[in-house]
C-alpha cells in the first residue's frame, strides 16, 4: 500500500509541474500535441494572440494540430482517441 500512495505523490508532483509549468512557458504544450492531435496533424503549433482593452495588454494561447504542410486540423481542442 505505500508504495501505491508513493506513485500516487509522483503523479500528482509531475501534474502540478506541468502546470505550473505551462502557465509560466506556454510553448510547453506543443510536447502534449500526441495526446491532443490524431494522423496525420500529430504535430503541435503554439499561437499567441496580444490584444489590448480598457482593462489592459491580454494574451491569449492556441494549441493548433498541423501537418506536414501546415495545414491546420479542424479537431482543435479534442482529445486524441486511442
Amino acid at each position: 500500500m505505500p508504495a501505491l500512495w508513493w506513485v500516487i505523490g509522483v503523479v500528482a508532483a509531475v501534474g502540478m509541474f506541468t502546470l505550473v509549468a505551462s502557465v509560466i512557458w506556454p510553448g510547453q504544450a506543443v510536447y502534449l500535441a500526441p495526446v491532443f492531435c490524431e494522423q496525420p496533424m500529430d504535430e503541435g503549433m503554439v499561437v499567441s494572440d496580444t490584444y489590448s482593452d480598457g482593462d489592459g495588454t491580454s494574451t491569449n494561447f492556441a494549441l493548433y494540430c498541423v501537418g506536414d504542410r501546415g495545414k491546420r486540423s479542424t479537431r482543435d481542442g479534442c482529445v486524441r482517441s486511442f
